[in-house]
């Protein structure tokens, strides 16, 4: 399984999801937390926060995401 990190904004999350978008303008798509890994590395200047997430390639292709 081929892994790829991205770079997004965090717009929330449950207890078994992160729900990620490109930037703050764009709608989100929900990546399952048993499926990714993710840190906090910053906030935006309009307070939300900004996350890079390593998941597996597929799935990021899958979403949309790369």
């Amino acid at each position: 399984m081929r892994l790829t990190d991205i770079t997004v904004i965090l717009v929330h999350q449950t207890d078994g999801a992160i729900l990620v978008a490109e930037d703050e303008e764009h709608e989100g798509v929900w990546l399952p937390k048993s499926r990714v890994e993710f840190v906090v590395i910053r906030k935006t200047k309009s307070g939300h926060d900004v996350a890079e997430v390593t998941l597996p390639e597929r799935l990021a292709q899958e979403k949309g995401l790369i």
